[in-house]
């Protein structure tokens, strides 16, 4: 399973266009987390469309786990408010006549960015938080991925879509913390009244807003445990 995440690193900003790392397992520095106490949380990417509903309820989700666990969070707005002002300040960051990226200058826009940040909110670590179509294994009629199951009917493939959400963790240097995902629902499954594959809409998840906690719940479960684990005597 391969999942990329908008990550901020050195040159790139969530809040902006990136080509993100990938990603095919659990990541955890046990060590470095001991040291991370404010987390600035950064606003949702998605590889697909997904509901507005999706990234207000996810982060309430993260706030109540992460605070929960111990952690001070700065909410994904204060972010985007920075970017946002920086963005205007410099007139934007491609050419008006040819469309391309000034690379000079958007790079100069993140350093400003990182300084802000830094000065301002001075967090020890940045969430990233991406919607990821994965492959999910299909036995018997049910789809099994990143901690959930869920029925497809009468799938006849080995592998399914679905949906998947992502949480990555890095310090101010760019380095993974952490990252983890949670399965959220299928992307697809068998019709039995047409008898073909159909898709399954993410909107319904405004409907299903467990799945979405849900997934939160198993993307941090590890970070969790980790930080709340009692301390070890030696």
């Amino acid at each position: 399973m391969r999942y990329p995440i908008a990550l901020l690193a050195t040159s790139q900003l969530a809040c902006a266009s990136a080509q993100p790392p990938a990603y095919d397992q659990l990541i955890i520095q046990p060590v470095l987390l001991d040291s991370i106490h404010t987390i600035a949380l950064f606003p949702l990417s998605a590889d697909v469309d997904v509901p507005e509903c999706l990234d207000s309820i996810a982060e309430h989700a993260m706030t109540v786990r992460l605070e929960a666990a111990g952690f001070a969070l700065i909410p994904s707005f204060v972010q985007q408010e920075i970017w946002m002002r920086i963005t205007e300040d410099a007139g934007g960051f491609y050419d008006p006549i040819t469309g391309e990226l000034d690379e000079a200058r958007y790079a100069a826009g993140v350093q400003e960015f990182k300084a802000e940040l830094a000065t301002k909110e001075a967090p020890d670590a940045v969430l990233y938080s991406q919607v990821e179509t994965v492959e999910a294994t299909a036995v018997a009629g049910h789809a099994r991925w990143d901690g959930v199951s869920e029925s497809v009917s009468y799938w006849l493939g080995d592998l399914v879509l679905a949906l998947s959400y992502v949480i990555a963790i890095e310090d101010l240097d760019g380095v993974p913390l952490f990252m983890n995902g949670g399965g959220l629902g299928v992307a697809e499954r068998w019709d039995t009244s047409s008898e073909q594959i159909a898709s399954v809409p993410a909107d319904r998840l405004c409907a299903e807003p467990e799945r979405i906690v849900r997934a939160i719940e198993i993307a941090l479960e590890p970070l969790v445990q980790h930080v709340t684990a009692p301390p070890t005597t030696p």
